[in-house]
């Protein structure tokens, strides 16, 4: 979700904001340990400054006089790979230390192969965004400014209909 959320967001403080608010109640009411339940908002929040589309990689191009593109394109390798470094840190941590993590209920119910292929295309839509964003950067198509118009009105067309 960390890595989701630094793609689309592009900042710390609103993917670590994000994270807390989505997250954190989540692993609490599951008896995830509080220190590491917050050490995972906070290390995956900070995704936000090396994942691609990222307001300090704008800046940063600017000032060491670098495409934004390719320094997009450079970040986004070590960025999901630090990303994926969190993931197995957890999981380590769940087998060496099980009691910081809660146990799997012994009542309940095995996940089925519908649950997951619907988990996995409710990602469809971020991931697709993320794409169309960097990619028609990474490619040449538009500029990040032109990317970032793309990326707005993808948002607004992944949203769905709007209700009044």
């Amino acid at each position: 979700m960390g890595i989701l959320l630094a793609a689309s967001t592009g900042i710390v403080g609103a993917s670590v904001l994000l994270l807390a608010v989505l997250s954190m109640p989540v692993m609490l009411q599951n008896n995830y340990n509080k220190a590491l339940a917050s050490g995972v908002v906070a290390a995956s929040g900070t995704l936000g400054i090396v994942i691609a589309p990222s307001i300090m990689l704008v800046l940063m191009a600017d000032q060491v006089s670098v495409s934004v593109g390719d320094l997009f394109m450079g970040a986004l390798i070590p960025g999901v790979t630090l990303g994926l470094l969190y993931i197995v840190f957890v999981v380590i941590v769940g087998f060496v230390r099980p009691d910081l993590v809660p146990p799997h209920p012994a009542d309940a119910e095995k996940l089925t192969a519908r649950q997951v292929g619907i988990a996995f295309l409710s990602t469809l839509p971020p991931f697709g965004l993320i794409l169309v964003v960097l990619g028609s950067i990474f490619f040449g198509v538009a500029t990040p400014t032109e990317a970032s118009g793309l990326g707005a009105f993808g948002a607004i067309y992944c949203s769905g209909p709007m209700k009044s």
